[in-house]
């Protein structure tokens, strides 16, 4: 619900922009894309009440920022597009691509109802450029009844690497393929942010604060590096982290 009314809101700020004369037309890609149910409701919704045409373009993840990037190179894109993570919108400002709205944010009262840290990932040289609409957080998740069977505390999961070491070392068999936790080594995102939790608990950052270099290769960075690597290759509680996809976690170090 919450998520269906701030996208009319960021079509809204399109309209300002586009004028109520012509078509919006805004492309989707990633998972939200798979989202054709939720899409039609909403863009029903949003046409009845403005009486303004919305056409919609779906793209799958794979292809959508190679879409995407050629058509704004061509000066053809789209009035509005989804943005994956903080990377895009600085890359397509830095080019000219993107519309400030700043302006429009301002008189906008829904504002204070985004988070602060989420508004950098649409700042690029001080002027805003877009509107956060959904993120997610990592957790640590825990299986109760494997901790019973492994003679752990069901109450008591990890809150140090150490800990996670230690319980994950009891959790595992490899001979009956159950491991205590799984390490992604693959050339995937999930591999990238399941190493951001760890880097982020070390004390580490992946960018400098103003995006322009890598920030990851400190010794924060390394330490988090190899511990995450020795989970796989020292302690051996992962499966085969080459083929391995799993989704992140959160374990902070104290």
């Amino acid at each position: 619900m919450r998520r269906s009314s701030l996208l009319v809101l960021l079509m809204l700020v399109v309209l300002a922009i586009a004028g109520v004369s012509q078509t919006i037309n805004i492309w989707i890609g990633g998972q939200v894309a798979e989202l054709d149910e939720t899409w039609d409701m909403i863009i029903g919704k949003f046409e009845k009440e403005t009486g303004q045409k919305v056409e919609v373009q779906l793209f799958g993840f794979d292809i959508y920022y190679d879409k995407l990037l050629t058509a704004l190179q061509a000066g053809q894109g789209p009035d509005l597009a989804f943005a994956d993570l903080g990377g895009w919108v600085p890359t397509f400002a830095e080019k000219g691509w993107l519309e400030p709205m700043g302006a429009l944010l301002d008189s906008w009262d829904g504002v204070e109802q985004i988070w602060p840290n989420l508004w950098p990932t649409v700042i690029y040289n001080g002027e805003r450029y877009g509107l956060p609409w959904y993120t997610d957080c990592r957790l640590l998740l825990y299986n109760q009844t494997m901790f019973d069977s492994a003679g752990l505390d069901r109450n008591d999961p990890p809150e140090t690497w150490e800990e996670l070491v230690y319980q994950a070392t009891k959790l595992t068999d490899a001979s009956k393929r159950v491991y205590g936790y799984g390490v992604s080594g693959t050339k995937t995102e999930h591999t990238s942010l399941a190493f951001i939790i760890f880097l982020y608990g070390a004390g580490g950052q992946l960018l400098t604060d103003d995006y322009s270099a890598a920030a990851f290769n400190t010794p924060e960075g390394l330490r988090a590096l190899k511990f995450y690597t020795d989970l796989a290759l020292t302690y051996g509680v992962s499966p085969n982290a080459v083929t391995y996809l799993t989704k992140c976690v959160k374990v902070t170090e104290k």
